[in-house]
């Protein structure tokens, strides 16, 4: 799951996890964002060693030193084994909503400003990061690593030091061989829109067409049975796991759980 709560407050993220765990989620990534704050130090409290559900803790490499990961992951894993993982993204958050968030964005990203003008540099970093990360002597253990991107260093960086390949499920599709070749583990990421029925996969089609914010390439629209297809057909290229963000018009976090339930229940897939 890509987890996007819609509280900080710790009794919302506790109970928002315990329904993902209860519903056979392998793990729930939490977005980089300088606005979220700190998710490490948000989820902590929250963990409960009774659960299996792993927590994916989305990273940008010019934002934290090698170092200080590892001593954040050493700690976390010391109270809570084998359930922190990476996300590692080259890329730079871009979109912001107001003039006074790009102000604020751009004050707290002097330093990588200063150094990388150009996102190809960002990746170059991060090639340098990862080889220093997975190489130091004080981590403990190393987690489990999606890295997600499309770039040729990317992808290298995939084969020469993570678990998992990442990419947006339209991306997949059209480039899933080069995915394929670097992974053994290839995650699928979309949003998700259920529809309660036929009628209304038909009105949800009809808003998308309307909007141009309703990202359709990126989103699996439609009745439960039609999205079982439609991730099928990733499973069929080649893809190993499905990460599902609920679309910005889509909150019901009990129809997605619902969904992932039935389809392991059921060996849906």
């Amino acid at each position: 799951m890509w987890g996007n709560p819609e509280s900080n407050s710790k009794e919302y993220i506790e109970s928002f996890i315990d329904n993902l765990d209860k519903s056979y989620f392998y793990s729930v990534m939490f977005p980089y964002d300088p606005f979220l704050g700190d998710w490490m130090l948000k989820i902590a409290p929250t963990v409960k060693n009774t659960q299996k559900i792993k927590y994916i803790f989305a990273i940008r490499t010019y934002a934290i030193s090698p170092e200080y990961m590892a001593m954040m992951l050493n700690q976390f894993d010391e109270y809570y084994p084998d359930r922190a993982m990476l996300n590692v993204l080259a890329g730079d958050k871009t979109q912001m909503k107001t003039e006074q968030e790009k102000d604020n964005t751009l004050n707290a990203a002097l330093f990588r400003d200063k150094f990388f003008k150009y996102p190809e540099e960002r990746i170059v970093y991060t090639n340098n990061w990862l080889e220093q990360f997975v190489n130091l002597k004080i981590l403990n253990k190393k987690p489990e690593i999606a890295i997600t991107g499309t770039s040729d260093l990317t992808l290298q960086n995939v084969k020469e030091y993570g678990d998992y390949a990442g990419c947006m499920n339209y991306t997949y599709v059209n480039e899933f061989e080069k995915f394929n070749s670097v992974a053994d583990k290839r995650i699928v990421m979309s949003g998700i829109y259920i529809a309660k029925d036929e009628k209304h996969y038909q009105e949800i089609i009809e808003k998308a067409k309307s909007d141009e914010n309703f990202n359709m390439h990126f989103t699996l629209i439609g009745t439960k049975d039609m999205i079982i297809e439609q991730i099928k057909t990733f499973k069929e290229l080649g893809a190993t796991d499905i990460m599902l963000n609920n679309h910005h018009n889509f909150h019901d976090f009990e129809a997605i759980n619902s969904l992932v339930k039935y389809i392991i229940e059921n060996n849906a897939l």
